[in-house]
């Protein structure tokens, strides 16, 4: 089921309720910085809108930070900081609003709502909190969230795992 069709549901899974994405979320661009090779005095991640697109000496966030593609071919992309990285300003940086929300789980959550559908059609587009704030968002309770990121993070390595195999 695509998020367009479930968004015209009357009624959601006990326990399950609709936010809009702001409720839930806020993000913040990242920042312009020289890009570098991986080198020993290069070694932390820079990511952009499609991940890691160079290295540099300081990291801007922790492990653990979810990365929203901002602009061009790649607005919408989501990715997780596995160590202590950089976001460029091709990015936006994502934080939960509180604890009763599981970062695995939006990890998926924010994929599945296709967020680059959102962006401003221009000769190079772009997507921002303005635009994706209102973003119709079905929650389940956090117990949920954790159990569906555990089965969604095992499908995501089955897949890629498959991917590897045929490619």
């Amino acid at each position: 089921m695509s998020s367009e069709s479930l968004k015209t549901l009357d009624t959601l899974p006990a326990g399950w309720k609709w936010f809009q994405l702001g409720n839930l979320i806020s993000v913040h661009s990242g920042k312009a910085i020289k890009l570098y090779p991986k080198n020993s005095d290069c070694h932390v991640p820079i990511y952009g809108g499609n991940g890691i697109a160079g290295y540099t000496q300081t990291p801007s966030v922790e492990a653990g930070t979810i990365v929203l593609g901002r602009v061009g071919f790649y607005r919408g992309s989501v990715h997780l900081t596995d160590a202590p990285s950089w976001v460029s300003d091709n990015a936006l940086r994502v934080v939960l609003k509180n604890n009763k929300l599981n970062s695995r789980f939006f990890l998926h959550l924010l994929k599945w709502l296709n967020l680059g559908s959102k962006s401003v059609s221009t000769a190079q587009p772009v997507i921002s909190g303005k635009r994706i704030y209102s973003t119709p968002t079905p929650l389940p309770p956090l117990y949920l969230q954790m159990s569906l990121a555990k089965y969604l993070d095992m499908a995501q390595k089955i897949i890629e795992t498959l991917r590897k195999l045929t490619y």
